[in-house]
């Protein structure tokens, strides 16, 4: 029996015991009632664990092959974070692979930022879910950095632009969903349908767990992956 079709089984097995168990308190017997009820209960419980979607391990082990060398953020110390020239340096220095960050701006927009704003990293100023795409568009990515003339001005690419950039150069990808936003979900997946590629040369990253999870439950043969961070999912954030 397949992980598929478990679901389904056991799905009707759970209807005819809870229906038996109805039937049993209704009748008076509260004792059969109570011996219907737990495997009732380990029925659920073997549905919830048995539907869970799973990654093929070949297909893991295709997209982690030939991973030696990663650019975070692009290769970030020599180079604005984030950004095409990052991807474009880490690609000159070897990287097999790059981690960006991924954002939305105020109309929906997925573009490349680390932070909730533009602060660090721009001339702007503000969250970038308050601005629009139209103004994201026009901050110079490489103000902050280092002296702010090591690099021209230097724009913050979209999600699209880049994941064409690193199919032309063959950089595997793993794309960090920066904020626990549903819209990423939609998006990602919607970007894998549309470039097959990324089946087995990206994965979904995300310090929040359910994040990833509903992108796998969307489309279980996309790669996900849990990235644990002190603080993040327990009992105190020190950030927030």
């Amino acid at each position: 029996m397949t992980a598929a079709n478990v679901p389904l089984s056991v799905s009707w097995v759970s209807f005819v015991v809870v229906l038996a168990s109805f039937l049993f308190m209704w009748t008076g017997q509260r004792w059969m009632a109570s011996l219907f009820a737990v495997p009732s209960l380990a029925a659920v419980v073997v549905q919830y664990f048995f539907s869970a979607p799973q990654t093929d391990r070949s297909q893991l082990s295709r997209f982690l092959n030939k991973i030696e060398v990663g650019g975070h953020r692009g290769c970030s110390a020599d180079a604005p974070e984030n950004t095409i020239a990052a991807f474009e340096l880490a690609s000159q220095h070897g990287a097999d692979a790059v981690e960006f960050d991924l954002e939305f701006t105020k109309d929906d927009v997925p573009i490349l930022l680390h932070d909730a704003d533009v602060d660090r990293t721009t001339n702007g100023t503000g969250r970038i879910a308050d601005l629009t795409w139209a103004e994201v568009k026009k901050l110079n990515a490489a103000a902050k950095f280092k002296d702010g003339k090591a690099f021209p001005h230097t724009p913050i690419p979209t999600l699209d632009e880049t994941v064409d950039f690193c199919m032309k150069r063959n950089l595997k990808i793993f794309f960090d969903v920066k904020a626990p936003d549903r819209r990423a979900v939609k998006v990602l997946t919607g970007l894998y349908k549309k470039h097959s590629w990324l089946y087995e040369n990206a994965a979904v990253c995300s310090f929040y767990p359910w994040l990833v999870y509903e992108v796998k439950r969307a489309d279980n043969k996309i790669i996900t992956a849990h990235t644990w961070r002190r603080w993040v999912v327990t009992y105190a954030d020190c950030e927030s």
